[in-house]
């Protein structure tokens, strides 16, 4: 796949580590929360990681096509052999829709991928995914300290969304903030809205290719729940160099 699709974290194995101030004798029952709301928002990260990866793969795919058709136009011939029971002339209409609405030189998908490019898109999946992440060390003295390792975009999911947590003080509107709203559902409104905000300046950033909606609309009420647990101590991210310059942050990797 070329390395346009792929995330800064595929290859290698990453640690990734958070810290948070559970505060002085902080309770079991204490510890024990927060490590379950961790535990809750790396599988979120996880099954984001797979849409990330569905999305790297069927674009991969689309640039594939692209460049074995003459003349510019794509050429359905890569995968003739995993579609035989599909309308050629009609996928290969559909594909030349979405060629139309590429941006620059990258066919961005601007409308539904046709069904048959997703599922041969998706046989790749499973090799750029990476391992599932997993906890290699938890060491609590508070501040609680977890180092996670994985690589690929299981992980890259899992930083999006840490990194969320990371900068969740800083992003919450001040004027419609969880914190003040009583109302359940309004507060897991507005923290989704939170997310998606986030999620769409990832975009725009060209970090994202996902829509910002479909991660959004991912998130249980008990998800959220567990997010606004780990963003409660304000805890701090370090994630490796490369990492961290992806991100722009070079000059703060920690904060």
């Amino acid at each position: 796949m070329p390395e346009t699709y792929m995330p800064p974290l595929h290859g290698d194995n990453y640690q990734i580590s958070l810290r948070a101030d559970l505060g002085r004798a902080a309770s079991v029952d204490r510890v024990s929360e927060y490590l379950a709301a961790f535990h809750t928002v790396l599988d979120v990260g996880e099954r984001w990681g797979v849409v990330m990866a569905e999305e790297a793969s069927v674009r991969s795919l689309m640039a594939e096509l692209l460049i074995a058709g003459d003349g510019g136009e794509p050429s359905l011939h890569p995968i003739l052999k995993e579609m035989p029971w599909y309308d050629e002339k009609r996928i290969y209409l559909a594909v030349n829709r979405m060629i139309e609405h590429r941006v620059g030189e990258h066919p961005e998908l601007q409308m539904e991928a046709p069904r048959v490019l997703r599922e041969v898109a998706s046989l790749s999946v499973p090799q750029i995914l990476g391992p599932s992440v997993s906890a290699t060390e938890v060491t609590y003295r508070n501040p609680i300290e977890i180092i996670v390792g994985g690589s690929a975009f299981a992980l890259y999911g899992a930083v999006q969304l840490l990194r969320i947590i990371r900068d969740w003080k800083s992003r919450r509107r001040q004027t419609d903030s969880a914190a003040r709203i009583a109302d359940a559902a309004a507060r897991e409104a507005s923290a989704r809205a939170d997310v998606i905000e986030y999620l769409g300046n990832e975009i725009t950033s060209g970090r994202l290719h996902v829509p910002a909606s479909q991660l959004g609309a991912m998130l249980t009420q008990s998800d959220l729940s567990a997010v606004a647990k780990l963003a409660g101590p304000e805890p701090t991210l370090e994630l490796p160099s490369n990492v961290s310059s992806f991100f722009g942050e070079e000059t703060s990797p920690t904060r």
